[in-house]
């Protein structure tokens, strides 16, 4: 996800934008004092989640991603077990569920800001997938593809025949 400061914003800490632009640029203070004169212009803020785990689904059967397709039956129960395997292996510092938003992986200025955590944003020319994501955010910086052994998960789960 990125943001834009944008155009030049000027006025003190009291100015409810001033925050906003500030905060979204990185800029945070203790709220300790006072700042006058504060002018921002063309910040970049770029936020990144490198030690996340992130399991896609699709809420529709499409040829798009093969033939073959495992259907999930118990969204809820299927989450826990693989956050149980998962938590075996790292310490899971935050996690969650939820569909895909469809939009910009950009924002500017004043605009408003994406209520979701960035891994369940993504562009829309592919709003037709119908995504829901799993996250994982653990504690580990060396994230790499993995195998996860997780039985537990095959009961939540029907395999479906193949798309001929």
């Amino acid at each position: 996800m990125t943001y834009y400061s944008g155009e030049t914003i000027h006025g003190d800490w009291t100015d409810e934008a001033v925050r906003t632009v500030a905060g979204r640029s990185g800029i945070h203070f203790s709220g300790e004092g006072t700042f006058e004169n504060l002018t921002l212009s063309g910040n970049v803020n770029r936020t990144f989640t490198p030690n996340a785990y992130v399991l896609c689904f699709s809420l529709e059967r499409l040829r798009k991603f093969g033939a073959h397709c495992v259907r999930v039956d118990d969204i809820g129960g299927f989450f826990r077990s693989v956050s149980a395997s998962l938590g075996r292996k790292y310490k899971i510092i935050d996690s969650g569920i939820g569909s895909v938003e469809y939009r910009e992986r950009v924002y500017r200025h004043l605009d408003p800001a994406p209520s979701r955590h960035p891994a369940f944003i993504k562009p829309p020319t592919f709003e037709d997938e119908k995504e829901v994501r799993m996250l994982w955010v653990v504690d580990n910086p060396d994230i790499k593809p993995r195998f996860l052994d997780c039985p537990r998960a095959r009961r939540y789960c029907t395999l479906l025949p193949p798309i001929a």
